[in-house]
């Protein structure tokens, strides 16, 4: 990721929503987020970014629909299927019915026969090419479909197939559907019951707009509304079409310079891991770098290898075929390598509220260095010193309680060495004491310096933790 010294003030995907709300200052604005966590995100950052937002609120394409269908549902006296409810509805789908070579994975199969349900009624598979597809092993699903279809019938209930369903038909028969304005992220996953009702949407002359449009030379998964919805029109400012994540759609030349020696950072936002991915292999073509010396790091395994495999897959090999070759290969976990162990217990500590036993933990394991504040010629205190000095302290929570403990040790310590030299014996070793409790001091305000505050950026507080792990 990359921190560049002339960062821009707001990411294009936060141009993008501020370019609509100056636009249609006063209009009802639904935002469509991929969860209502990151709708609620976005127009915090909107709003710390200076940027009015008046009627802008998150949904879901899914609670929209929910909100759609309410009065359609409530003429039939419907209820909606609560979420984690399918496997329940599965298990009594499956009672009594003959599952062949499969019986003795009867109690194992609820959760999958719901999935698999739950897939074919969302993509309207057809029951031929369902029965083809499942083979005779399986032979049994498509009853097992009709009697989880019978029950939901049976006891009024409406799954989310169905909800998109009764939301399309409400949006047919209703005259009105309102005036609010629809934004709709490119990387959204529209399933075939979703992209029909933003489709009913679109027919009954709801605005809709798109939030980002995937740069080339990668194309968007096919069931985003980056590839299912592309007639839908993007948002516009001074620097052109835009995309969603900072610079992803933008022209090359309007994005940001590539790492270098003197900015070997930079950040990008993206909503999802999916973009996440293709903004990484987006930075790296922007670079020009050979693909043999391209090395992504990845955090964990799922969902990345897929998502990097299936990105790599779509882009174009230069003879006119697709797909470049690359090597996955298990690393070991940065919080077992000793630098992510170390920051690890650093932000551990923070989260703490600067824990004393937490720090002297961290100095007695090695994860804190402390020759690199200290001068070269003045007094040497290594991390077990610190540790031993600081384990006999009591101290009040939070960074404040640091200073008053060495403000009331170094204290005692002067107050010794007085009395000694009062009665004329020697307080060499006092003085000592007095050097080591001034290194620990030095140590200690290091760290607190490099612990991000609560006003930190993202950006800072990186940086931080970078020079944390450069002492």
């Amino acid at each position: 990721m990359a921190v560049a010294d002339s960062a821009p003030p707001l990411s294009f995907l936060l141009a993008q929503l501020r370019a609509v709300c100056a636009q249609h200052p006063t209009r009802d604005k639904v935002l469509l987020a991929p969860s209502l966590q990151v709708g609620h995100s976005l127009i915090t950052a909107l709003a710390r970014a200076d940027c009015p937002s008046i009627g802008l609120r998150p949904s879901t394409v899914l609670e929209h629909a929910r909100q759609t269908a309410l009065p359609a549902m409530a003429d039939r006296r419907e209820r909606f299927l609560a979420g984690g409810a399918e496997p329940f509805v599965a298990r009594a789908a499956l009672h009594d019915l003959d599952l062949g070579p499969l019986e003795p994975l009867r109690p194992h199969l609820e959760r999958p026969t719901a999935e698999v349900i739950r897939t074919v009624r969302q993509e309207h598979v057809d029951g031929a090419a369902l029965r083809t597809a499942l083979g005779d092993r399986t032979a049994w699903m498509p009853e097992a479909q009709a009697r989880y279809e019978a029950l939901l019938t049976q006891h009024d209930l409406v799954d989310d197939s169905a909800l998109f369903r009764r939301a399309a038909e409400q949006v047919h028969a209703s005259p009105s559907v309102g005036d609010a304005l629809l934004l709709l992220f490119d990387e959204v996953e529209l399933t075939e019951a979703a992209y029909r009702y933003v489709r009913a949407l679109q027919d009954a002359e709801v605005a809709l707009m798109r939030l980002g449009h995937p740069a080339e030379p990668l194309a968007p998964p096919p069931r985003t509304v980056a590839a299912r919805l592309a007639d839908v029109p993007t948002p516009h400012h001074d620097a052109g079409a835009v995309g969603l994540g900072a610079y992803a759609g933008a022209p090359r030349e309007a994005r940001p310079a590539a790492p270098t020696e003197q900015a070997p950072f930079r950040f990008v936002e993206a909503v999802g891991t999916d973009a996440e991915v293709r903004a990484a292999l987006r930075s790296a073509l922007d670079a020009g770098v050979p693909l043999d010396a391209i090395e992504i790091a990845y955090t964990t395994p799922d969902p990345y290898v897929d998502l990097l495999h299936s990105a790599l897959r779509r882009l174009p090999a230069g003879d006119g075929s697709h797909g470049l070759p690359a090597t996955f290969g298990a690393g070991r976990p940065p919080h077992l390598t000793h630098t992510g162990k170390a920051l690890l217990h650093f932000l551990q500590w923070i989260e703490e509220d600067f824990d004393l036993l937490h720090l002297v933990g961290m100095l007695r394991s090695g994860l804190v260095r402390t020759d690199g504040v200290l001068e070269e010629d003045g007094e040497r205190l290594d991390p077990y010193e610190a540790a031993t000095l600081l384990a006999a302290r009591r101290i009040r929570p939070g960074r404040a309680g640091y200073a008053a403990m060495l403000q009331r040790a170094t204290r005692a310590v002067q107050r010794d060495i007085e009395e000694r030299e009062a009665h004329g014996a020697e307080v060499e070793a006092d003085q000592e004491r007095l050097a080591k409790l001034h290194a620990l001091r030095t140590v200690i305000e290091a760290l607190l310096d490099l612990a991000p505050s609560q006003t930190t950026s993202v950006r800072e507080g990186t940086r931080q933790a970078i020079t944390f792990l450069g002492r």
